[in-house]
Formats: C-alpha cells, structure tokens, sequence
C-alpha cells in the first residue's frame, strides 16, 4: 500500500496506555483508519550526553553497504580511500565502547546500522563550531555548503583559541538537545529501510539515548503488538519524551568554573566533567565511568581510575594524572598527562607541547580504585604513554617527560599513600609490587614513590631521595659552627629562589602569601576601625588643645591621619650618625637571620636604613647617586641638643 499524505492523530486514554490513530489518505481507498495500542507507561527518553564530550571526530564517512553486521576488516577496506587505517581501527574501537559501555578493545563485529548512526552523528563536530542550533539540519545543503568552507587552517580552529572560546548564546546542553531534536527524524531514516522502523532497528538508538531502566531495550513494549511502526510516528513520540538525565547512571557530576581554589572529592557520580576552571587543584579518589575535561587553564587534576575513557579537550597548561582504560587527548597545548591506561593515548586535533608521562600518583588505595575500573595492572599498560597514536594528518607535537624532570604528584595527606619501603622491596616491578602492597614492610622510608611507573622513573626518585638524606647526614654529622650554618643556609634559599624563578613555580607562593596577606590586612583594618570609631566621638576623652576630628568628614580626621601615617618612615641623621659608628655598624651588617625582612635581613645599607634582597643589589645601589647623597651626609656631625643651648647662652 503506497500513501501519500499521512494524518497523525495522538490520544491519550487513561494513564496506563496511549491510543494513537493514523489517518491515511490512499489512491485506491479513501480512508483507512489504522489502530495501535500501546500497552505502556509515560517513559522519559533520556539522552546521553557524554557521547557527545567522549565519541565526537571530526570524520565525514558514509556506508553505503547493504548488510546487517561489519568486521574490522571490512570496514579498513571501505574506508582505504578516505581515511588512514589507523583511524579506521580507532572509529571502530570508539563505537563499541559508545554502545558496548564497556571497556572492549577485541575489535568483534558490530551492527553496520547502528556505526551508520555513529558515523552519522559525527556531524555534530561541524554544528558545535558554528554554534547555529536553532534550525540546523545536518541534511540542509546550505549547512553542507557552510560546513565545507570551515578548513583546519582557520583562526578559529587555533588550540589557544578553541580553550577561550565560550558559548554565550546557548548552553552545551540546550545545544544537545536541540540537536537531537532537529536530526531525530534522519538518525531512524539512517537505521531503517523505508517508512517503516522495527524493533531491532529502533534499539540501535541506544547508541545516544536510554531509559530510566539502563537494563532494558530502548522502548522495546512499543513493539508488542507490532512488528514495525511508521517512522513519523515514533519520531513525534520520542521527541515529545526526550529529556536529559540529571539524577540516576546517565548524569554527569559538574565541576564548572572553578578559579584559585582547591577541590578535593571522594563521592562523586559515574560521569565527570571538569570544564572552564582556572589555577585551580582538583582531586577526585574514585573509580568512574567517563571523565572529561575541556576549557581548562593553570590547573592540577588527579583522578584515581576511569573505567571507560578520558578526554582532555581544548585545555592549556595542566597537569593531569590519570588511570584509565583509554585517553584521547585534542586541542590542547603546554599540558602535561601521566597516564597509566589499557590501552595507548590518541592525540587528536590541532594540539601542541603536549609532554606524556607515566603515572606518578602514590593514593593508599590506588590499585584498589584500578581493580574497581577494570584496568588491568600490567607491564604493558605501564608502557602505553611512550607510543601515542597520532591522529588525522596534521603533525601533532609530543614529548615524552624526562626522567630527571620526573616528581611525584601531591595529593592530599587525607588519602593516604604507600611507604617506598613497598617498591624498594618489590625491586622496582610491578608484579613484586603488587604482591607486597598488602603487606606490612619491614622498615618505613619515610617518603613515597609513585607505584604505577616505569623503573627507570621510580628510580630517579628513590636515588634522588637518597641523596638528600646522605646530604642532610652529612650536615648533621660535621659540626658546622653557627656562622658557617648561617651561610649554608643562605645558599640553599637562593638557589631554592633562582629554581623558582626559572621554573615558573613562583605564581603558586605568591598566590597564597597574598590571600594572606589580605586577610591580615581586612583583620588589622577591622580592629582600627573599630578603634577609630570608639575614640572618635568620646566627648569625654577630649583635652584642651587637642586635635578634634570634623564630624562625618574622614579625609580631614587628623588625628587619625596623623597616627597611621607612619610609611616610609627612616631614620632620623642623628640616628643614621649614631649607627655609622664602628661597634654599632658591625652589629648592623651581622644580624641575625629573619624571614620577615627582604634577603633575611641580611643585605643592609646603613646610611639608607634599607634593606636588599641579595649581595648583588646591595653592590648596584652602593654605586647609585642615592646611596652617595646618603652616605656623604653622614660624614659631618649633626646639629644636636648641646649645640643649640651653647648658641642660647
């Protein structure tokens, strides 16, 4: 039967079922009514959103091969002329483990339907950088038109300016949705043959949407009765049942626009997102399911096991340490990875100065968490990080970490961690480590060293650490006198200082030092204040020829100013005289160390009553017209007390 013009009509009959009637219009008959009856429950069709922050390329590819399942093979052969054979052998992983959920890197056949929507949904790479939701359709020749003059050389496409580029217009989610919505009917034409979708067929779409019962088939009671449906039908349906999951296995657990703070999280949902924080530490010690991480600058993120995958997307200066069964790394530049996983890194995209390391995490229930995600702890996947995939043509520019440069990364002391005595004593494998982790070691070291790296990184700790314990025997053991202890430590804070000038570790300190710093500064204020304002109109404290401060007027409160003015106060010439003598100058030059004055207060000019950071610019302002002017005025003898009742005698 061929129809031209299908009427829908849907009515709700009580609440255990909908009744839907379809008025077809038919050149042989003039109306034909059709009847089903959906013996089902209102069911909210979720979609799952991390597909779109995990699964998302940038491949354009079409099938057109007519078969009900495809191999690995099979589809390398049909893909030859497009794409590397490399990339076809990550597609094909990336839609089992969207559709499979599960870690599953054997490489089995799969449903051809069901990786046509797959390669189909790819398209949301195009829609996303255009940011034009609203009546998008992927099959509109002016979208494919528009869609084709985007190259990778564009401006737009820089790794810098993917990580600062925000969607002010929409949300990612309402993009999503709208998305989904506007392509729905193309995604059941793309799984089907004709008008008409079944049971199987429809089910594909677990690919991106699921139900409240994760267990089931996507919908399967529709179908009870009915072998196939029109496809009009089930997409006016599902589109007014579409939803998005915000509580239950399908959620994603939002860590959002974080700045110059510290996260630390032990109970968090199956699927993370870290995305737009800024100098920022995030610690996560749990096992999940997903973890993505996009729009992040200058932070530090360590997550304990990730069952499914990680992305890093369009990032810039973070350090992350992760185990998990697979990491795809796009878009980011100056990052560091440590990555213990089952598979090796894929980087992606335009993404540059990218430094893979091993895993330098040391959490006392690190394999633990590994265990609980499914990560299987072996040599290999200890090695994964030195061989990354690279990915589409453009040359992407990696490093792996060197072994001198390698540090353990610091985690909060409320995890907990295992003693060194545990790797030493497992000399340096995995497999003796694993088997001593359980047990209580001999004798303690003291210190940590990362357990799931490679033995020439571990190594470099343990001989690290080992030097500074003979150094600080050493220093112990000679009886140094309190001078030359003085002068030992004044060398090893410089050097400490220079290491963190060059390094760029300074930010950090300074950082800190200032929230300190202005919280004594709002302390202190407060207590003035405060002062202040029970002085100020104590009529009964006022003297005779006192300064009186001018009601509701503070710049002219005097008696206040004349309090607090007491920056840049130096020494009067009287005094710098006094202090230019030879027993009081040695006692100036020689004092004692003090963290509160620049250089410890070891670096002191005299006639200028100043203190310096160092010897160095001590020399350069001894050379200076300042410190001339200083120093020449303390040649002569100040007018003092006795000259002046001689000269009023």
């Amino acid at each position: 039967m061929s129809c031209v013009s299908p009427y829908l009509n849907i009515g709700v009959c009580g609440q255990a079922s909908i009744i839907l009637i379809i008025n077809v219009q038919c050149p042989q008959q003039s109306n034909v009514v059709f009847h089903w009856q959906f013996n089902n429950n209102y069911m909210q069709i979720f979609i799952k959103t991390q597909f779109f922050d995990h699964f998302i390329l940038s491949h354009k590819l079409i099938l057109n091969l007519q078969s009900q399942a495809i191999t690995l093979d099979q589809f390398k052969d049909l893909t030859s002329k497009v794409i590397q054979q490399q990339d076809a052998e990550i597609i094909f992983l990336f839609h089992q483990l969207a559709l499979e959920n599960e870690p599953i890197f054997d490489k089995k056949i799969t449903d051809l339907r069901s990786l046509k929507l797959f390669l189909l949904l790819q398209n949301y790479v195009q829609a996303a950088r255009n940011s034009l939701f609203e009546n998008v359709n992927i099959s509109d020749p002016k979208y494919q038109e528009r869609s084709t003059k985007i190259t990778s050389n564009s401006p737009q496409n820089s790794p810098r300016g993917k990580t600062m580029r925000q969607h002010n217009q929409q949300t990612e989610l309402q993009q999503i949705m709208q998305f989904v919505k506007n392509n729905f009917k193309d995604f059941l034409k793309c799984i089907s043959q004709g008008d008409q979708i079944s049971q199987s067929e429809f089910n594909c779409l677990q690919l991106i949407l699921t139900t409240e019962k994760a267990e089931q088939k996507l919908l399967s009671s529709l179908f009870e009765k009915q072998k196939t449906l029109p496809i009009n039908l089930v997409h006016d349906y599902c589109i007014k049942n579409l939803t998005i999951a915000e509580t239950g296995a399908q959620s994603v657990y939002n860590i959002t626009g974080f700045s110059k703070s510290v996260t630390i999280k032990t109970q968090v949902g199956q699927n993370i997102k870290i995305s737009q924080c800024e100098d920022t530490q995030i610690f996560i010690e749990s096992a999940v399911n997903t973890l993505c991480i996009t729009q992040c600058i200058n932070c530090q993120i360590y997550v304990s096991a990730v069952k499914l995958i990680t992305t890093i997307n369009s990032c810039e200066k973070i350090q992350v340490c992760v185990a998990s069964n697979t990491l795809m790394i796009s878009n980011s530049i100056d990052s560091t990875i440590h990555y213990f996983g089952t598979f090796h890194p894929i980087l992606y995209g335009d993404s540059r100065n990218i430094v893979l390391a091993p895993h330098n995490g040391n959490v006392f229930k690190t394999i633990e968490r590994c265990l609980q995600a499914q990560i299987p702890l072996s040599r290999q996947n200890r090695d994964r990080f030195i061989n990354p995939i690279m990915m589409g043509t453009s040359k992407i520019q990696f490093q792996l970490l060197q072994a001198e440069e390698f540090y353990k990364f610091i985690v909060p002391e409320e995890f907990g961690y295992v003693d060194a005595s545990v790797v030493v004593e497992g000399q340096f494998e995995l497999e003796q480590i694993l088997a001593l982790e359980k047990k209580p070691p001999q004798q303690l070291c003291g210190y940590q060293i990362p357990l799931l790296a490679t033995p020439e990184y571990q190594r470099q700790i343990y001989d690290r650490q080992k030097y500074f314990g003979f150094l600080q025997t050493q220093i112990k053991q000679s009886n140094i006198k309190e001078d030359y202890l003085k002068g030992l430590q004044n060398a090893i804070q410089g050097n400490f200082r220079e290491w963190l000038v060059t390094s760029g570790a300074t930010k950090q300190l300074i950082d800190l030092v200032k929230l300190i710093d202005e919280q004594l500064f709002l302390d202190q204020s407060c207590l003035i204040q405060k002062q202040n304002n029970n002085n100020k109109y104590n009529k009964n404290n006022k003297q005779m020829g006192g300064l009186y401060g001018r009601k509701g007027n503070r710049a002219k409160n005097k008696k206040t100013h004349r309090e607090l003015k007491t920056k840049g106060y130096k020494k009067a010439i009287d005094q710098v005289y006094e202090d230019m003598k030879p027993e009081n100058y040695q006692q100036l030059k020689q004092q004692k160390v003090d963290e509160t004055l620049p250089g410890l207060g070891q670096f002191y000019c005299v006639p200028c009553c100043r203190y310096f950071v160092n010897q160095e610019s001590i020399v350069n302002h001894e050379l200076s017209k300042l410190h001339k002017r200083a120093y020449k005025r303390t040649l002569e003898v100040p007018y003092s007390h006795k000259e002046a009742e001689q000269l009023g005698k």
